[in-house]
């Protein structure tokens, strides 16, 4: 199998990834790598040792050195010829999906894990097109969430081949000796008040923006102590734009800017509500990662979030709506034994997400492909 995907940098995908193709069976699965980004990400050094790593030949500075990285791509895959080529992402898509039509391979597999308005972002290059090419094509089309099925569905994309697999929770990693409270007191928060956590990455359709209008609301009627933990890494000119939104509407108390770790679970132990503020999303892996923690979610009602976020374990709120953002905040702020319920039902929610069920699903495609 030739796995294609733009690197190993921490994200929800990469996560994901790592754990579908750590788990091949080594004996049955030789296993290529191809990635299209020189930088390899933090999550490559937990890849098997035994796993065939490609990187670019060049590196990305101008068009040419892309069409140079395709050709050679081109002709490694005609000379491993693996039996199946699995892309993950669009650009992965983009890229694999040509080379592998262009070899005539019969078993191309795409992963989109997003609805589709990343299309938008391409002015110069027609994407919608080729890849609606493409899914004409392909094997399977891998989706993990109902949203993204019924979006590439409308899109153009055969039913037929359209495989619905939900992502596993992957447990967070912790690090040795760090006690909730003695991690509430590292990062300045006192012992007894309220944290509410925002673990997503710091990219403008996360739209931090509205927690924080919702939080400049919220302070002017609750008594309780609260904190609102922004968790992810992003570009620095975004970040400063949201602390400089803080420091305009004086709310510098309320917040803590965190860059993403893979050692989260210590702030999973000191969140009691998780919030996904998002204006578009695939299957959100942070509100799996909170709900499979126990934690009580607020979610906007956006892409495959109905599917993790309801009513019964949190609360669903309609698209970038403040009001309800902030009633929401109020209201389980309030009610120690409902955000209790709600925390209860959420665990119970989680176990929809199995990683061993993700792999297992992965593992019978291939093999089925394999064995026609």
């Amino acid at each position: 199998i030739s796995f294609f995907i733009g690197s190993l940098e921490i994200g929800g995908t990469e996560k994901q990834f790592i754990n579908i193709i750590n788990s091949l069976d080594q004996k049955k699965f030789k296993i290529d790598l191809h990635l299209l980004s020189s930088k390899k990400g933090q999550l490559f050094k937990e890849l098997e040792s035994n796993i065939t790593v490609f990187l670019p030949k060049f590196k990305f500075k101008s068009f040419l050195k892309h069409i140079f990285n395709f050709i050679v791509s081109f002709f490694r895959i005609r000379r491993t010829k693996p039996e199946i080529i699995h892309c993950f992402l669009p650009h992965a898509y983009l890229i694999a999906g040509l080379i592998g039509f262009l070899n005539n391979h019969k078993n191309i597999i795409m992963s989109r894990r997003s609805l589709n308005n990343y299309q938008q972002n391409f002015k110069l290059i027609p994407v919608k097109k080729i890849e609606l090419f493409l899914h004409k094509r392909i094997k399977f089309i891998i989706v993990n969430a109902r949203a993204v099925r019924e979006n590439i569905i409308n899109e153009g994309a055969p039913e037929k081949i359209v495989k619905l697999i939900y992502n596993g929770f992957i447990k967070p990693e912790s690090e040795q000796n760090v006690l909730p409270d003695n991690f509430k007191k590292k990062l300045g928060i006192k012992k007894n008040t309220f944290v509410f956590l925002v673990l997503a990455n710091l990219i403008p359709y996360k739209n931090h923006k509205l927690v924080i209008d919702a939080v400049d609301e919220l302070r002017k009627f609750v008594k309780t102590q609260f904190k609102v933990i922004f968790l992810g890494s992003g570009k620095n000119e975004y970040k400063q734009y949201l602390k400089s939104l803080i420091k305009e509407k004086k709310i510098e108390n309320y917040f803590i800017f965190k860059n993403r770790t893979k050692y989260i679970k210590k702030f999973l132990d000191i969140t009691n509500v998780g919030i996904s503020s998002s204006l578009e999303e695939g299957l959100s892996n942070s509100l799996i990662e909170l709900i499979s923690h126990g934690i009580t979610t607020i979610a906007t009602n956006v892409g495959g979030n109905s599917e993790i976020t309801n009513n019964r374990n949190g609360f669903l709120i309609e698209s970038n709506n403040k009001d309800q953002l902030v009633k929401a905040m109020k209201t389980i702020l309030s009610n120690k034994n409902l955000l209790k319920r709600k925390s209860l039902q959420s665990k119970k929610d989680s176990k929809k997400f199995c990683l061993n069920e993700m792999v297992k699903n992965h593992i019978t495609i291939y093999e089925n492909l394999i064995t026609n």
